[in-house]
Protein backbone atom coordinates (compact mmCIF):
# COMPACT_ATOMS: atom_id res chain seq x y z
CA UNK A 1 0.00 0.00 0.00
CA UNK A 2 1.05 3.54 -1.04
CA UNK A 3 -0.64 6.64 0.01
CA UNK A 4 0.15 10.35 -0.01
CA UNK A 5 1.26 12.52 2.44
CA UNK A 6 -0.71 13.77 4.53
CA UNK A 7 -0.96 16.85 7.11
CA UNK A 8 -2.37 17.51 10.15
CA UNK A 9 -5.88 19.11 10.35
CA UNK A 10 -5.41 22.54 10.58
CA UNK A 11 -6.93 22.87 14.95
CA UNK A 12 -2.87 21.45 15.11
CA UNK A 13 -1.91 25.19 14.56
CA UNK A 14 -3.48 26.09 17.55
CA UNK A 15 -1.52 23.27 19.67
CA UNK A 16 1.74 24.62 17.91
CA UNK A 17 1.05 28.10 18.94
CA UNK A 18 -0.42 26.79 22.84
CA UNK A 19 2.97 25.35 23.26
CA UNK A 20 4.99 27.77 22.13
CA UNK A 21 2.95 30.32 23.95
CA UNK A 22 3.20 28.52 27.33
CA UNK A 23 7.17 28.80 27.08
CA UNK A 24 7.54 32.07 26.09
CA UNK A 25 4.93 33.46 28.52
CA UNK A 26 6.96 34.95 31.19
CA UNK A 27 9.59 35.84 28.99
CA UNK A 28 7.58 38.11 27.05
CA UNK A 29 5.81 39.64 30.28
CA UNK A 30 9.42 40.23 31.64
CA UNK A 31 10.22 41.95 28.87
CA UNK A 32 7.29 43.89 28.47
CA UNK A 33 7.84 45.11 31.87
CA UNK A 34 11.51 46.18 32.40
CA UNK A 35 11.17 48.09 28.60
CA UNK A 36 8.30 49.39 30.81
CA UNK A 37 10.26 50.25 33.99
CA UNK A 38 14.15 50.72 32.80
CA UNK A 39 13.75 53.00 29.54
CA UNK A 40 10.95 54.51 30.31
CA UNK A 41 8.97 53.87 26.98
CA UNK A 42 5.37 54.01 27.58
CA UNK A 43 3.31 50.41 27.94
CA UNK A 44 2.12 50.70 24.65
CA UNK A 45 5.55 50.66 22.91
CA UNK A 46 5.96 47.40 25.27
CA UNK A 47 2.04 45.98 24.36
CA UNK A 48 3.05 46.27 20.64
CA UNK A 49 6.38 44.77 20.71
CA UNK A 50 4.63 41.13 22.54
CA UNK A 51 2.17 41.59 19.71
CA UNK A 52 4.95 41.15 17.10
CA UNK A 53 6.08 37.96 19.19
CA UNK A 54 2.74 36.55 19.14
CA UNK A 55 2.91 37.62 15.51
CA UNK A 56 5.99 35.63 15.21
CA UNK A 57 4.83 32.55 17.10
CA UNK A 58 1.50 32.10 14.80
CA UNK A 59 3.64 32.15 11.62
CA UNK A 60 6.21 29.54 12.91
CA UNK A 61 3.28 27.47 14.15
CA UNK A 62 1.93 28.40 10.56
CA UNK A 63 5.30 26.77 9.23
CA UNK A 64 5.47 23.58 11.67
CA UNK A 65 2.14 22.27 10.36
CA UNK A 66 2.57 23.61 7.03
CA UNK A 67 6.00 21.42 7.04
CA UNK A 68 4.67 18.33 8.94
CA UNK A 69 3.45 15.22 7.29
CA UNK A 70 2.95 11.89 8.20
CA UNK A 71 2.90 8.88 4.92
CA UNK A 72 1.23 5.63 5.98
CA UNK A 73 2.83 2.76 4.16
CA UNK A 74 2.35 -1.15 4.38
CA UNK A 75 5.03 -1.97 5.90
CA UNK A 76 6.02 1.90 8.48
CA UNK A 77 4.16 5.00 9.39
CA UNK A 78 6.51 7.70 8.36
CA UNK A 79 6.67 11.40 9.52
CA UNK A 80 8.63 14.66 8.21
CA UNK A 81 9.06 17.46 10.00
CA UNK A 82 10.99 20.67 10.53
CA UNK A 83 11.03 24.02 9.02
CA UNK A 84 14.19 25.15 8.10
CA UNK A 85 15.93 21.38 9.54
CA UNK A 86 14.16 18.85 7.98
CA UNK A 87 13.67 15.47 10.31
CA UNK A 88 12.49 12.14 8.64
CA UNK A 89 11.27 9.13 11.03
CA UNK A 90 10.26 5.91 9.41
CA UNK A 91 8.60 3.79 12.47
CA UNK A 92 7.82 0.00 11.25
CA UNK A 93 4.65 -1.13 12.61
CA UNK A 94 6.23 -4.11 14.29
CA UNK A 95 8.12 -1.85 16.33
CA UNK A 96 5.25 0.07 17.76
CA UNK A 97 4.71 -1.14 21.39
CA UNK A 98 2.02 1.01 22.15
CA UNK A 99 -0.61 3.54 20.99
CA UNK A 100 -2.41 6.13 22.82
CA UNK A 101 -5.12 8.29 21.85
CA UNK A 102 -6.50 11.46 23.47
CA UNK A 103 -9.02 13.89 22.46
CA UNK A 104 -9.16 17.24 24.08
CA UNK A 105 -12.34 19.69 23.69
CA UNK A 106 -10.86 21.55 20.52
CA UNK A 107 -10.23 18.06 19.09
CA UNK A 108 -13.90 16.95 19.62
CA UNK A 109 -15.51 19.55 18.27
CA UNK A 110 -14.01 18.72 15.19
CA UNK A 111 -14.21 14.92 15.62
CA UNK A 112 -10.42 14.28 15.62
CA UNK A 113 -7.91 12.43 18.19
CA UNK A 114 -4.42 13.24 18.96
CA UNK A 115 -2.28 10.24 18.81
CA UNK A 116 0.56 8.80 20.57
CA UNK A 117 3.26 6.70 19.47
CA UNK A 118 5.78 4.66 21.84
CA UNK A 119 8.19 2.01 20.66
CA UNK A 120 10.60 -0.11 21.48
CA UNK A 121 13.70 1.76 22.46
CA UNK A 122 12.24 4.70 21.66
CA UNK A 123 12.55 8.42 23.09
CA UNK A 124 11.75 7.65 26.37
CA UNK A 125 8.65 7.56 28.75
CA UNK A 126 8.76 11.21 28.86
CA UNK A 127 8.33 11.96 25.20
CA UNK A 128 6.40 9.79 22.68
CA UNK A 129 8.14 8.45 19.68
CA UNK A 130 5.61 10.61 17.29
CA UNK A 131 2.51 12.44 18.32
CA UNK A 132 -0.30 13.33 15.65
CA UNK A 133 -2.24 15.67 17.40
CA UNK A 134 -4.97 16.27 15.01
CA UNK A 135 -6.19 13.48 12.71
CA UNK A 136 -9.35 11.48 11.96
CA UNK A 137 -10.59 8.82 14.27
CA UNK A 138 -10.73 6.75 11.00
CA UNK A 139 -7.30 7.11 10.46
CA UNK A 140 -6.15 6.35 13.67
CA UNK A 141 -8.20 2.88 13.49
CA UNK A 142 -5.93 2.58 10.48
CA UNK A 143 -2.63 2.94 12.18
CA UNK A 144 -4.16 0.90 14.57
CA UNK A 145 -5.38 -1.91 12.38
CA UNK A 146 -1.90 -1.84 10.97
CA UNK A 147 0.12 -2.37 14.27
CA UNK A 148 -2.35 -5.04 15.14
CA UNK A 149 -1.88 -6.98 12.25
CA UNK A 150 1.92 -6.61 11.86
CA UNK A 151 1.94 -7.99 15.20
CA UNK A 152 -0.55 -10.88 13.93
CA UNK A 153 -3.23 -9.73 16.33
CA UNK A 154 -5.53 -9.04 13.40
CA UNK A 155 -7.54 -6.31 12.81
CA UNK A 156 -9.47 -4.22 15.35
CA UNK A 157 -12.62 -3.92 15.05
CA UNK A 158 -15.18 -1.23 15.98
CA UNK A 159 -14.51 3.07 16.22
CA UNK A 160 -14.38 3.62 19.39
CA UNK A 161 -13.80 1.25 22.09
CA UNK A 162 -12.91 -2.09 21.57
CA UNK A 163 -14.36 -4.53 22.50
CA UNK A 164 -13.11 -7.33 24.74
CA UNK A 165 -13.39 -8.66 28.72
CA UNK A 166 -14.08 -5.93 31.31
CA UNK A 167 -11.33 -5.67 33.99
CA UNK A 168 -12.80 -2.72 36.08
CA UNK A 169 -14.94 0.44 35.87
CA UNK A 170 -14.62 3.20 38.56
CA UNK A 171 -18.05 3.76 40.15
CA UNK A 172 -19.40 7.25 41.19
CA UNK A 173 -18.66 6.10 45.50
CA UNK A 174 -14.94 5.23 44.31
CA UNK A 175 -14.56 8.27 41.94
CA UNK A 176 -15.76 10.67 44.59
CA UNK A 177 -13.88 9.12 47.37
CA UNK A 178 -10.59 8.90 45.00
CA UNK A 179 -11.03 12.99 44.37
CA UNK A 180 -11.48 13.44 47.75
CA UNK A 181 -8.63 11.92 49.26
CA UNK A 182 -6.01 12.96 46.49
CA UNK A 183 -2.72 14.53 46.89
CA UNK A 184 -3.64 17.32 44.09
CA UNK A 185 -4.25 20.03 46.81
CA UNK A 186 -0.77 20.30 47.09
CA UNK A 187 -0.17 20.58 43.28
CA UNK A 188 -2.28 23.54 43.38
CA UNK A 189 -0.73 25.27 45.96
CA UNK A 190 2.59 24.85 44.33
CA UNK A 191 1.44 26.19 40.69
CA UNK A 192 0.22 28.74 42.22
CA UNK A 193 3.30 29.51 44.68
CA UNK A 194 5.35 28.65 41.10
CA UNK A 195 3.33 31.15 39.39
CA UNK A 196 3.43 33.87 42.21
CA UNK A 197 7.55 33.34 41.94
CA UNK A 198 7.49 34.09 38.33
CA UNK A 199 5.41 37.67 38.30
CA UNK A 200 7.02 38.62 41.60
CA UNK A 201 8.43 41.33 39.34
CA UNK A 202 5.62 42.64 37.84
CA UNK A 203 3.40 42.57 40.81
CA UNK A 204 4.52 44.35 44.16
CA UNK A 205 3.43 41.62 46.17
CA UNK A 206 5.67 42.79 49.21
CA UNK A 207 4.31 45.63 49.36
CA UNK A 208 1.04 44.06 49.05
CA UNK A 209 1.72 41.43 52.39
CA UNK A 210 3.04 44.39 54.28
CA UNK A 211 -0.36 46.25 54.01
CA UNK A 212 -1.98 43.10 54.62
CA UNK A 213 0.14 42.53 57.68
CA UNK A 214 -0.65 46.11 59.10
CA UNK A 215 -4.03 45.53 58.58
CA UNK A 216 -5.03 41.82 59.94
CA UNK A 217 -2.38 42.49 63.25
CA UNK A 218 -5.24 43.51 65.48
CA UNK A 219 -7.20 40.61 64.10
CA UNK A 220 -5.48 36.78 63.24
CA UNK A 221 -8.92 35.40 63.23
CA UNK A 222 -9.38 36.73 59.71
CA UNK A 223 -6.21 36.00 59.04
CA UNK A 224 -6.55 32.22 59.98
CA UNK A 225 -10.16 32.47 58.20
CA UNK A 226 -8.44 34.42 54.72
CA UNK A 227 -5.40 30.60 55.06
CA UNK A 228 -8.43 28.72 55.72
CA UNK A 229 -10.45 29.99 52.67
CA UNK A 230 -7.62 29.89 50.58
CA UNK A 231 -6.78 26.33 51.47
CA UNK A 232 -10.63 25.13 50.84
CA UNK A 233 -10.64 26.21 47.74
CA UNK A 234 -7.40 24.97 46.59
CA UNK A 235 -8.90 21.74 47.84
CA UNK A 236 -11.87 22.09 46.05
CA UNK A 237 -9.80 23.17 42.42
CA UNK A 238 -7.83 19.85 42.94
CA UNK A 239 -11.40 17.78 43.76
CA UNK A 240 -12.65 19.25 40.38
CA UNK A 241 -9.55 18.56 38.29
CA UNK A 242 -9.22 14.53 39.38
CA UNK A 243 -13.04 14.06 39.05
CA UNK A 244 -12.80 15.41 35.71
CA UNK A 245 -9.69 13.34 34.60
CA UNK A 246 -10.88 10.61 36.27
CA UNK A 247 -14.29 9.86 35.14
CA UNK A 248 -15.75 7.46 33.41
CA UNK A 249 -12.19 5.16 34.10
CA UNK A 250 -12.26 1.85 32.25
CA UNK A 251 -9.83 -1.15 31.96
CA UNK A 252 -10.37 -3.78 28.99
CA UNK A 253 -8.64 -6.75 27.87
CA UNK A 254 -8.33 -7.03 24.24
CA UNK A 255 -6.28 -9.49 22.86
CA UNK A 256 -2.93 -9.01 24.26
CA UNK A 257 -3.51 -5.55 25.55
CA UNK A 258 -5.18 -3.57 28.57
CA UNK A 259 -6.86 -0.49 27.48
CA UNK A 260 -7.52 2.01 29.71
CA UNK A 261 -9.97 5.00 29.27
CA UNK A 262 -10.33 7.95 31.49
CA UNK A 263 -11.81 11.54 31.58
CA UNK A 264 -14.59 13.50 30.71
CA UNK A 265 -13.65 17.16 29.11
CA UNK A 266 -10.72 15.10 27.32
CA UNK A 267 -11.09 11.53 27.16
CA UNK A 268 -7.98 9.22 26.67
CA UNK A 269 -7.45 6.11 25.70
CA UNK A 270 -4.18 4.27 26.71
CA UNK A 271 -3.15 0.88 25.30
CA UNK A 272 -0.57 -1.24 27.34
CA UNK A 273 0.64 -4.78 26.13
CA UNK A 274 0.22 -7.34 28.79
CA UNK A 275 3.98 -8.32 27.73
CA UNK A 276 5.83 -5.29 28.97
CA UNK A 277 3.98 -5.60 32.53
CA UNK A 278 6.87 -6.51 34.26
CA UNK A 279 4.95 -5.75 37.75
CA UNK A 280 2.52 -4.75 40.01
CA UNK A 281 2.56 -1.45 42.31
CA UNK A 282 -0.13 -0.91 44.87
CA UNK A 283 0.03 2.90 46.82
CA UNK A 284 -1.73 4.33 49.76
CA UNK A 285 -1.45 7.42 51.32
CA UNK A 286 -2.34 7.88 55.00
CA UNK A 287 -6.13 8.95 54.16
CA UNK A 288 -6.83 6.42 51.81
CA UNK A 289 -5.61 3.22 53.86
CA UNK A 290 -8.68 3.51 55.98
CA UNK A 291 -11.08 4.05 53.18
CA UNK A 292 -13.64 2.10 51.77
CA UNK A 293 -11.30 1.50 48.63
CA UNK A 294 -8.82 -0.30 50.93
CA UNK A 295 -11.43 -4.02 51.45
CA UNK A 296 -11.74 -3.56 47.81
CA UNK A 297 -8.45 -3.37 46.48
CA UNK A 298 -7.64 -6.22 48.85
CA UNK A 299 -10.83 -7.95 47.80
CA UNK A 300 -9.75 -7.51 44.10
CA UNK A 301 -5.77 -7.81 44.26
CA UNK A 302 -4.99 -9.64 47.06
CA UNK A 303 -2.53 -12.71 46.36
CA UNK A 304 -2.14 -11.09 42.88
CA UNK A 305 -4.40 -14.16 41.81
CA UNK A 306 -7.11 -12.02 40.50
CA UNK A 307 -5.19 -9.97 38.08
CA UNK A 308 -3.05 -13.05 37.31
CA UNK A 309 -5.85 -14.59 35.97
CA UNK A 310 -7.04 -11.77 33.30
CA UNK A 311 -3.68 -11.30 32.50
CA UNK A 312 -3.30 -15.13 31.46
Amino acid sequence: MMSKPKRLHPIAILGYMGKRIKNFIFPIAAFTFSVTRDSGRPLLFALGVSLIAIIIIFISSLLSWLRYTYQLEQDELRIKDGIFIRKKRYIPYERIQSIDLSEGILQRLFGLVKLQIETAGGMGAEEAEAVLSGISKEEALVIQEFTAAAKGNGAIEGKDLPEGQSVYKISTGQLLILSLTSGGVGVVISAVLALLSQVDDLIPFRRLASGIEKWTAPSLILLIILVVIGFFLAWVIALIGTMLKYANFTVIKKDNDLVITQGLLERRQITIPLKRIQAIRISENMVRQPSVMRPYMRKVLAGHRPIMKVLK
